[in-house]
C-alpha cells in the first residue's frame, strides 16, 4: 500500500455518491428535512447489502455538518445510528444520547432518554435522524400494532420533530404494512438497485455509472472506457456500447454491481498505484486479489478466464442475460 495515496481516496471516496442514482435519492431526503419542524415525516431506503445506503447516508450527515467559528470544531446537524448494534429502544435511545454528546447517555428510563433527545435536538439543530440497517431491529415474527418497537417508533417520530431516514433492506417494508397510521407518516420509499447487465438499457447504464465515477478517479483508466455516442440516419446521437465491452462483465462479475464494493476496489487500485502509473487490468487483477471476498474461484479480471466464462458466471449470480 502507497500511504501517500491516502488523502487521494478520501477525496474519491467523498464524490463517489454523485452519479444519477445516488443524486435522485439524495434529493429525496432534502425533501425529506424540508419537513423539520413540522408534521412528522419519514422515508425508507431500501436496497440490498452493499449498494450503497450507508455511503449515501454518510454523505448526507457530512453534508449537513458545519464548523464552528469560535471553536473550530465540527457540529453535526443530522445524527446516523446503526441499530443493529441495538436489540431495544432503550438502547437504541443511550445511542443517539452518545452522538448528541450528552453527559449521562445510559441513565434514565426509556421515557426520561426520549425526553432528552428530543430536547437536545432542539437545542442543537438536529435536521434528520438517520437509521441505518433498519431491518435488523425489527421482529423476525409479524410485526403488530402492539410491538414494542411499533409503539415506540410511532410515538417517538411524533413527539421529536425531526424528520427519520429509515434505511434497511426489502424485509424492512413490512414496519409500513402494518396499518395505515404508520404508512401515512412516509413518504414514497425510495430504492438503489445492484446495477447489472440483464439488458441493454442496463449494461449501458452501468456503463455509464462506472464512467462518471472515474471521471473523479485520479488515475489514468483506459479498459473501462466503456461507451461512444453514434449518430443515427435521423441526425439523432445515441448513447452504445462499444464493440468491445467485455470489461463491463468482468467488473459487473468482480463487483456483484454492488457500490460498496465498486468504491473498495477502485480505492484499492489508487492505492497500490503512483499518481503518474495507468491503472490497467492487471491493477485491477491486483486490486480484486486484495479487497474483494467472493463466492467463486477466479478473478474475473485475469486474462486466462474467457469471457463466456465471465458471462457464465454472471449469469449464475442473477446479473447478465444472454438473450
Amino acid at each position: 500500500m502507497i500511504n501517500t495515496n491516502i488523502n487521494e481516496v478520501i477525496e474519491f471516496e467523498s464524490n463517489i455518491c454523485w452519479h444519477e442514482d445516488f443524486q435522485s435519492a439524495y434529493d429525496s431526503i432534502e425533501k425529506l428535512i424540508s419537513y423539520q419542524g413540522r408534521k412528522s415525516k419519514a422515508k425508507l431506503l431500501k436496497a440490498p447489502p452493499g449498494a450503497g445506503k450507508t455511503l449515501l447516508a454518510n454523505t448526507v450527515v457530512e453534508k449537513l455538518t458545519s464548523i464552528d467559528e469560535d471553536t473550530g470544531t465540527k457540529v453535526k446537524h443530522a445524527i446516523c445510528i446503526n441499530v443493529a448494534l441495538y436489540n431495544s429502544p432503550s438502547q437504541l435511545l443511550s445511542a443517539i444520547l452518545v452522538e448528541l454528546n450528552d453527559i449521562n447517555p445510559y441513565k434514565g428510563t426509556q421515557d426520561q432518554k426520549a425526553k432528552t433527545v428530543i430536547r437536545l435536538f432542539k437545542e442543537k439543530g438536529i435536521v434528520i435522524l438517520v437509521v441505518d440497517e433498519f431491518h435488523d431491529i425489527l421482529p423476525k415474527s409479524r410485526i403488530l400494532p402492539t410491538s414494542k418497537i411499533y409503539r415506540f417508533l410511532k410515538g417517538f417520530m411524533d413527539s421529536c420533530g425531526v424528520p427519520f431516514l429509515l434505511l434497511g433492506t426489502e424485509d424492512s417494508e413490512r414496519f409500513l404494512e402494518v396499518d395505515k397510521q404508520i404508512s401515512t407518516r412516509f413518504l414514497p420509499t425510495e430504492e438503489l438497485y445492484a446495477f447489472n447487465c440483464l439488458s441493454e438499457y442496463n449494461s449501458i447504464h452501468f456503463a455509464l455509472i462506472i464512467e462518471s465515477l472515474l471521471e473523479k478517479f485520479p488515475r489514468e483508466i483506459n479498459c473501462l472506457k466503456l461507451t461512444q455516442v453514434n449518430t443515427d440516419e435521423d441526425g439523432i446521437e445515441k448513447i452504445r456500447l462499444k464493440e468491445s465491452h467485455n470489461m463491463l462483465y468482468r467488473f459487473n462479475l468482480a463487483t456483484s454491481g454492488l457500490m460498496r464494493v465498486i468504491v473498495n476496489l477502485l480505492s484499492e487500485c489508487i492505492e497500490i498505484t503512483a499518481p503518474d502509473e495507468i491503472v490497467d487490468k492487471k491493477v485491477l487483477e491486483k486490486a480484486f486479489d486484495n479487497v474483494v471476498h467472493t463466492t467463486y474461484s477466479f478473478n474475473p479480471f485475469d486474462m486466462t478466464n474467457t469471457a463466456s466464462k465471465v458471462k457464465s458466471r454472471l449469469a449464475k449470480e442473477g446479473l447478465y442475460n444472454a438473450k
